[in-house]
């Protein structure tokens, strides 16, 4: 497919001829569960056909057949990176070979989108493909907003359909707790909900039997979910829920307003400790990959600074300061999770301390400018999952953060240097949900911007104006299978039409915070803006901007 997102890494060696897909009966020799996902995405597309399964010494006559050999039997990039595969296509045959399941869902969508283009009919050839990045992920977060299951499963067809194979689940912040507890049945009770500003209430969580059952949806797609439950800062409906376990013991109520908030998880209190742990056994159960989330970003200190248990703490364990109490926090926790045989990866803000163990996981979307705590990614000394705010953070309209930021993407962090080749698992862009409120706007604010991190975590995005073209087909597909999008235009605006549009969208928001007496937004909007703009917007243009907001 000459339009397709990503783009083939490998060798393509086009041959004579050319593969039709049976019209009666498609004989089947592989995984019913990724066969059946073939099945389901061509019959959307009126490619509606019976199929069959074939044993072992039948293989040869299959229409389509899965080959899953070792790595060592293989030769070649696509024999030895993860999700890699070989597409053969004969007369009578297309065959996917690979090392992995991965491998073998990237081969069936690569198949299925040259069927699409060809209307059940592909070119006969052999294409090996492998991706660049390991992680090629999204975040959700279904806390300040709830999803339903279909929106989630949405999201998910419409990644994989581009191979982009995680699910960072944000299931548990300030604003609501959102999977089922049978062990901590208050986190649902109370957790789950919240009264909005009007005296609404808003809510909801995710059964264990919906969890497994979109659990099971990802991983038929190639796709694996990580959970995350923020701790020790973000955890206003688990104390709500269960007051004791915060410092103060205060009674509270889940927010309803976002932001940060100063009531964390105590440190100085086993039995924080214990619930944490055992909270987390009872989402593993569900999640059943390698990656879990601890989140760890955003934690203020004040309690932990007047909390007799935490100075406790600090002092029985020979601590610093309060940040080298969290990172003693976190290192409990991802003892915890190894103990279990997960590899726990939380926010940059761990790093603070200079104590984060060295096993976890970093994702880094920013740090205080010059802080230069997070050098050690530049030195290659922990793994990382790049979300840099400015070009990842898609829940910002596409004014602030446009396509382009892909283009020659390079992972840098706030000092100007770069995250270490050999210790960059992938990329993230991050949906948090405070302004997304229903799946509509979801979608639109993912397409087509989520088209060039797919381009990008597969290939690299040098060839910008190449991948534009391509994008212009990508469109005409989401309008037929029914996703909400921006257009190109729209998701790639510069110079004075940028401009423009975010005086637009901002302006008024700025009058309100005006008249409530909060003029003091100017100067935080400002600060945003600036980050955001930066390198992709001419200077004089961002503060002829900023000017008119002052004015």
């Amino acid at each position: 497919m000459n339009s397709m997102i990503p783009k083939m890494s490998g060798e393509e060696r086009r041959e004579e001829g050319r593969f039709v897909l049976p019209e009666d009966e498609v004989r089947i020799f592989g995984a019913v569960a990724y066969m059946t996902v073939l099945e389901d995405r061509l019959t959307k597309i009126r490619l509606r056909r019976t199929w069959s399964y074939v044993q072992w010494k039948e293989r040869e006559t299959a229409a389509i057949c899965l080959n899953m050999l070792p790595k060592d039997e293989q030769e070649g990039k696509h024999g030895e990176v993860a999700g890699a595969y070989m597409l053969q296509i004969t007369p009578k045959q297309a065959k996917v070979t690979t090392h992995d399941p991965e491998g073998i869902t990237n081969g069936l969508t690569t198949l299925y989108w040259m069927l699409r283009e060809g209307g059940g009919a592909c070119d006969c050839g052999t294409f090996t493909d492998a991706p660049a990045c390991e992680h090629r992920g999204i975040l959700l977060d279904s806390s300040r907003h709830f999803f339903d299951v279909e929106t989630i499963k949405g999201m998910i067809e419409q990644c994989t359909l581009r191979k982009l194979n995680r699910l960072h689940w944000h299931l548990s912040d300030d604003q609501g707790y959102r999977l089922e507890s049978g062990r901590f049945p208050r986190l649902n009770e109370i957790g789950s909900w919240r009264t909005e500003p009007d005296a609404s209430r808003y809510g909801g969580f995710y059964t264990k039997a919906q969890i497994r059952d979109i659990v099971s949806y990802a991983g038929a797609r190639g796709m694996q979910i990580i959970p995350e439950i923020d701790v020790p800062g973000h955890v206003s409906a688990i104390v709500a829920a269960y007051p004791h376990l915060s410092c103060s013991g205060e009674e509270l109520e889940v927010k309803n307003m976002f932001g940060i908030h100063e009531h964390i998880l105590c440190a100085g209190k086993d039995v924080v400790l214990q619930f944490v742990c055992c909270l987390l056994d009872e989402v593993m159960e569900l999640f059943p990959y390698p990656y879990f989330h601890i989140g760890g970003d955003e934690a203020p200190k004040g309690e932990w600074k007047k909390c007799p248990a935490c100075q406790a703490r600090i002092r029985a364990e020979g601590l610093k300061d309060e940040e080298a109490l969290q990172a003693w926090f976190t290192k409990k926790v991802l003892e915890h999770l190894q103990e279990k045989g997960r590899t726990a990866v939380c926010w940059n803000e761990c790093m603070k301390s200079g104590e984060l163990d060295a096993r976890a996981v970093v994702q880094y979307w920013d740090e205080e400018e010059d802080a230069g705590y997070c050098k050690e990614l530049a030195e290659g000394k922990r793994k990382c999952i790049y979300s840099y705010t400015p070009a990842f953070y898609f829940d910002y309209e596409p004014m602030l953060t446009p396509m382009r930021r892909m283009r020659n993407l390079k992972p840098v962090l706030r000092d100007g240097s770069q995250v270490a080749a050999r210790n960059l698992l992938g990329v993230e862009a991050t949906f948090w949900s405070e302004r997304i409120e229903d799946r509509e706007r979801l979608e639109k604010l993912a397409f087509p911007r989520l088209l060039a991190v797919a381009e990008a975590a597969w290939n690299g995005l040098e060839d910008y104006e190449e991948f534009v073209k391509r994008c212009e087909e990508h469109v005409r597909v989401l309008d037929e299978d029914g996703i909400r999008h921006y257009s190109m235009a729209e998701a790639d605006l510069e110079g004075e039409a940028q401009k423009e549009a975010i005086i637009k969208e901002w302006k008024p928001m700025v009058e309100k915070a005006r008249a409530a007496g909060m003029g003091h937004f100017v100067d935080i909007l400002g600060r945003l803006v600036e980050k955001k703009l930066e390198g992709i917007m001419d200077e004089a243009m961002i503060q002829e901007m900023l000017a008119e907001f002052r004015a």
